[in-house]
């Protein structure tokens, strides 16, 4: 059923080439957001661990719990603010978020209580994981189809290099002006990277300009998907057009409860180091300097690996990368719990961050390429719960064995197996072949 608030598409139209096709100039915004996003993201709050907890006399764990509460609470967030991407677009939502989100970090740099670093982090955190993570996941997709690997790896690489700068930033704060100016700062510097290129030139999706995804100049098929999709041909060297399920008929596929799994554990994983790296390798004897320059070799890496991945997205099955990342990461796992030295930590840094790089930009990839543009945003919507709550699971679990142990080496041991197992099982998440277009329903 068509969504009756959208018009129809010339097909006239369509066939005429832009000289620039705007997507890149979203793909752009959106690299934007993503470094601005890394001010809240696990890289950044590992840096902010020691400070706050030594001052205020709390346990890594009650750090954690904040920013694990507000993350299942972003990931129930996401089931209401996919559908609205899907019919509205993510311009004013992700303004919103992130006008929000600023102003909440930099009144965190006041807190005296508990209750009062809860009610802000969680919020921030909410914020981060159930709408701005989640539109940045939905938007490239929308706009690209045959070059959706390469596009979403410009944004990709903006999460890695923010990933790589703001812990570096933030310890310099801290060390210099201690954690309350270090978080005021980067609530004032999401603000200024994020708001005016949101709002200024963010859209929906190409239809709703008279363009085709990829600015392809090729003959279109009738739009049969909500709210009038046009999907293009396939080129030559593809066997088939766009898929272009609704949840409903997704969540009738094998496939989905495979990639759901497969990436809500990995999740697990990747939370669980991300945020600990910087504690872990401190405690291990290395400097603060020394773990903030290896955080950044760890996000570095992924820049031009970024590239690598996203290329070979658009020629190799996903499933078939993601097993690769998979295998990889749980290697660079290994590596992390034989650190003893700064040498063995760039090892980690380069092995690790490389796969990750890869499985962050396929893990979402993956959900678009095999279910299509049309109802993406409801669909990652519905995923988003599910990983967020590995999302906050694998720290706390982190946290919660370092508490008692005062190590991190079980929960190593726990993430090092479970990322080859993972490997094997997204293998067979085969694609479902001959369903080119469902017929569309509400769901």
């Amino acid at each position: 059923m068509r969504d009756h608030t959208s018009r129809s598409v010339d097909a006239d139209q369509l066939r005429r080439k832009p000289r620039f096709f705007y997507g890149w100039i979203v793909v752009g915004v959106i690299a934007v957001a993503r470094i601005a996003s890394t001010t809240q993201q696990n890289q950044v709050l590992s840096v902010l661990v020691k400070p706050v907890t030594t001052e205020f006399g709390w346990s890594r764990s009650a750090f954690i719990g904040a920013s694990s509460i507000g993350t299942v609470l972003g990931g129930l967030t996401a089931l209401i603010i996919g559908p609205v991407i899907d019919r509205v677009g993510a311009r004013w939502v992700v303004f919103t978020g992130f006008l929000l989100m600023g102003g909440l970090m930099m009144a965190m740099s006041s807190i005296t209580t508990l209750w009062q670093f809860y009610l802000l982090l969680i919020s921030t955190r909410l914020i981060l994981q159930g709408v701005l993570s989640l539109a940045a996941n939905i938007v490239v997709s929308k706009w690209f189809y045959r070059k959706r690997g390469r596009a979403s790896a410009i944004p990709a690489i903006g999460q890695r290099a923010g990933a790589g700068v703001m812990p570096f930033y933030a310890q310099a704060m801290v060390s210099s002006f201690g954690w309350r100016s270090a978080i005021f700062s980067l609530g004032l510097l999401v603000w200024a990277m994020t708001l005016v290129p949101v709002a200024g030139w963010l859209r929906r999706r190409p239809e709703d300009m008279g363009l085709l995804p990829d600015g392809d100049l090729r003959e279109i098929e009738e739009a049969t998907a909500e709210g009038g999709e046009a999907v293009p041909k396939p080129a030559p060297d593809q066997a088939d057009s766009e898929v272009s399920f609704t949840l409903g008929q997704a969540l009738r596929t094998r496939a989905f409860y495979l990639l759901l799994g497969v990436v809500s554990l990995s999740t697990f994983t990747n939370a669980g180091i991300n945020f600990n790296m910087f504690p872990l390798l401190t405690d291990r004897g290395l400097s603060d300097l020394q773990g903030v320059s290896l955080v950044s070799i760890w996000s570095y890496i992924g820049i031009p690996t970024t590239v690598l991945w996203g290329f070979l997205a658009d020629r190799v099955p996903t499933r078939y990368l993601m097993a690769v990342a998979l295998f990889g990461m749980g290697a660079g796992t290994i590596v992390l719990s034989l650190v003893e030295s700064f040498g063995m930590g760039v090892v980690f840094a380069l092995v690790h961050g490389f796969f990750f790089a890869g499985a962050l930009l396929l893990q979402n990839l993956i959900f678009a390429n095999y279910f299509g543009r049309a109802s993406f945003g409801m669909i990652r919507g519905f995923v988003t719960p599910f990983q967020m709550l590995s999302n906050a699971l694998g720290p706390l679990a982190a946290t919660l064995v370092f508490d008692t142990q005062g190590n991190y080496d079980l929960i190593l041991v726990i993430w090092a197996g479970l990322l080859p197992v993972l490997g094997v099982a997204v293998l067979f998440a085969m694609p479902v072949t001959g369903h080119k277009r469902p017929e569309q329903t509400v769901v």
